[in-house]
């Protein structure tokens, strides 16, 4: 089931340590501390030197994983890859090396400064409104998810401090040419092999599976047997757009919301702009000869531009950047701190309608048009005007809704009939709505279609009724009117699917013995690869050429990526393990090798040295936090995981 992960590896990154969690629980809904039980006592998933964890952030953390990799995996058996890798324990490692790593910089006297917590802040995209870091946007989302300005600030200072810890021990790690040389060598060396493959489907009809054995069978794999938890539920839902009708704001409130935010009307400088960009041939070796190419090319093309050439036709049909050149060079507004530092003090240079000389950056040599200019200053009430009609608009007729679900859930909690509730849900402009039984995999169904709604259904007992949950302009309030937990069946209902099971678990083993038989008997010399291959009636091959860089065996679609000796074998020698994938088994050996070009490697050199030494940071990184680990107390309470 891995192999699917491997496969994707080009498309993603599976790093469990700290620095790859940076803020990622702030948007759930946590707050700091963590969430509370019902009782008010604050819930410790784990305690690292006597500081703990709360289940809040864990539990965030968590599904922020399980949404991540269960988008990545859709439809490739997703669960089942869920389950192997063990999100939980890589959860609660997470959050234990980050408290680990802040607490290493508290004692080396790190500290991060306001200016740095701001430059974070402001440079972050969910705070950004046409790539510039905007100040209603801001307190919107904090106050969207009921989080102070001067909490979030400290997550951030936090954060910023475990990113110095992580900058300090990783700044003395290096890669030489010598390690980038041996590297190169060994994953672009071509091989092609030999291979008999010993399947254990065909072995699956000469099994048994006797009625005791495979009693046994389900007793001890239970897990893949079980039927998953299922609920029904009564619940009450209304829409907060309902609740802004006839929903009227004087001006004085307007104004006055206006003058006690006026912070956040603060309009930072903007320009509008387009450009021609013109790069240096990369695949010219002459660097010099190629960027002296690129600027005489640009000028050409200023030339055309001041003698009246339409600047967006010459920008689509000259312009190297793919983003722009399209829409004629257009890259629309931007304020300061979104472009690098020489493009954009030339744009903030311009006047509306002005165009710039050659600007060179890392990028190449641009021509700047500037469109439009917004100089920086406070929005006039009367262009905000609206927009804070329809925030009070909606926060009133949010309150107003919450306070009718609040009803409702309180009617909910009594040994009403589903007819009253909805009679009592209608007079307060509320919507109700009853379920089948549903599980956690019916996406069909609403309440499992939202993540927060699921999670909390499915934290409900039979009876118990949930708090208000707010989703995107509607609340919910849920019921849980029936639960029947996740169980094992019977086994005289599902005694055929169990024998089956059985069997192939069994044919599975005997052709891993028989492969291992089989190699052992070649490797001693008893056996010929070839007729000990036709002997059996195994399927025998070639592969094509392939590098260790691609670590999937053409043909075979065989993961060996993992397997550096493999690509270390000399023509005709035998690798001295069982490969499998999933339920067949392979023999291995090395029919012919293509060693790896000196002359590839020079042209790829840096990109080499590059990813060898990002491998080993995190080789780094890793060996400090299992020493860390190892020097502290750490417990984790199980139960809440």
């Amino acid at each position: 089931m891995l192999d699917i992960l491997r496969k994707k590896r080009r498309s993603m990154i599976i790093v469990f340590v700290f620095f790859a969690i940076i803020l990622v629980f702030i948007f759930w809904g946590v707050g700091p501390g963590g969430k509370r039980d019902e009782t008010g006592t604050s819930q410790v998933v784990a305690t690292v030197d006597g500081v703990d964890i709360p289940v809040g952030e864990y539990s965030a953390l968590y599904k922020r994983q399980v949404e991540y990799y269960g988008n990545l995996l859709k439809g490739e058996g997703a669960d089942k890859l869920l389950e192997k890798l063990n999100l939980r324990q890589k959860t609660i490692d997470m959050l234990i090396e980050r408290a680990l790593a802040f607490r290493e910089a508290e004692k080396k006297g790190m500290s991060a400064s306001d200016k740095e917590i701001q430059d974070k802040i402001v440079s972050m995209p969910v705070f950004q409104k046409d790539g510039v870091f905007n100040k209603e946007l801001y307190f919107s989302v904090l106050r969207s998810n009921r989080i102070e300005p001067a909490d979030f600030e400290k997550d951030v200072g936090d954060e910023l401090l475990i990113e110095k810890m992580r900058e300090t021990v990783i700044s003395e790690v290096g890669a030489t040419d010598d390690e980038a040389k041996r590297l190169f060598e060994k994953q672009s060396r071509h091989i092609a092999l030999e291979y008999i493959k010993i399947g254990s489907s065909g072995l699956i009809p000469g099994v048994t599976a006797a009625e005791e054995e495979a009693k046994k069978y389900l007793e001890d794999n239970g897990a893949s047997f079980m039927v998953p938890t299922k609920i029904k539920a009564f619940y009450a839902y209304a829409d907060t757009g309902e609740f802004e009708k006839g929903i009227k704001i004087p001006e004085d409130n307007l104004r006055d919301y206006y003058g006690k935010n006026i912070a956040i009307y603060q309009r930072p400088g903007r320009v509008k702009a387009r450009h021609i960009l013109i790069r240096p041939d990369a695949k010219e070796e002459d660097k010099i000869k190629a960027k002296k190419e690129a600027l005489e090319k640009a000028r050409k093309i200023l030339a055309d531009i001041k003698k009246g050439a339409d600047f967006s036709e010459i920008a689509k049909k000259r312009s190297q950047d793919p983003g722009s050149s399209p829409r004629g060079g257009d890259i629309g507004y931007f304020g300061r701190g979104a472009m690098v530092k020489p493009f954009e003090d030339a744009a903030f240079a311009l006047k509306k309608g002005q165009i710039s000389g050659i600007v060179e950056t890392e990028y190449g040599f641009h021509i700047i048009k500037a469109d439009d200019k917004e100089e920086e200053g406070v929005l006039p009430f009367e262009k905000v005007k609206k927009d804070i009609e329809n925030s009070i608009v909606a926060e009133e007729a949010g309150k107003m809704a919450r306070e009718k679900m609040s009803e409702v859930r309180e009617l909910l909690k009594q040994d009403l009939s589903p007819e009253r509730l909805k009679e009592e849900a209608v007079k307060r402009n509320v919507k109700t709505d009853i379920t089948d039984f549903f599980t956690e995999e019916d996406r069909d169904v609403s309440l499992v279609k939202d993540k927060k709604l699921k999670d909390n259904v499915f934290a409900l007992e039979k009876g118990g009724v949930s708090g208000t949950v707010e989703t995107p302009g509607r609340l919910y309030v849920i019921k849980v009117t029936e639960r029947v937990e996740k169980h094992v069946q019977p086994y005289d209902e599902i005694k055929e699917r169990v024998k089956a099971a059985l069997r192939k678990e069994k044919a599975k083993k005997a052709a891993e013995k028989k492969a291992a038989g089989l190699l052992k008997g070649i490797r001693e010399g008893s056996e010929n690869f070839s007729a000990a291959a036709k002997a059996g009636g195994y399927k025998a091959g070639k592969t094509d050429f392939f590098t260790f860089s691609q670590g999937f065996i053409p043909q075979l679609d065989v993961f060996v990526g993992d397997r550096e000796d493999l690509f270390a074998l000399k023509k005709g020698g035998l690798y001295p393990e069982v490969v499998s994938k999933e339920d067949d088994f392979y023999i291995f050996k090395l029919l012919d090798a293509k060693e790896a070009s000196m002359d590839e490697f020079e042209k790829k050199k840096a990109e080499i040295k590059e990813n060898l030494l990002a491998r080993k940071k995190e080789e780094a990184l890793k060996k400090w936090l299992e020493g860390l680990k190892a020097r502290s107390n750490i417990t984790i309470n199980r139960e809440l995981l």
